[in-house]
């Protein structure tokens, strides 16, 4: 109870999981919990950390957002700060 309708499984575990994160539990638990591979959670927290860097978040302030700590986050943030990262690479887009 209390999950709000989803467009799909995956975006209920998402969602599942990144509250549980921010709710401050493991990465570990909230993705069992969430059902989902702890490295679908982990590509789920790093594309959430470059939509709030480009918003203009610092890494901090990103960070804070997420709810975890984690050592990605200094790779994350140096690939958002050298441009070297793609959340949506496509074809024919500049």
């Amino acid at each position: 109870g209390g999950v709000a309708l989803a467009k799909s499984p995956d975006a209920a575990a998402r969602a599942r999981f990144l509250g549980l994160v921010r709710q401050g539990r493991s990465l570990k638990y909230s993705a069992r919990t969430a059902g989902v591979h702890l490295q679908s959670g982990y590509q789920w927290l790093r594309q959430l950390f470059f939509e709030l860097r480009e918003q203009g978040l610092t890494t901090q302030q990103a960070q804070a957002r997420l709810g975890c700590v984690t050592s990605k986050i200094e790779v994350w943030d140096a690939a958002f700060v050298s441009g070297a990262y793609r959340r949506h690479p496509q074809a024919g887009r500049p």
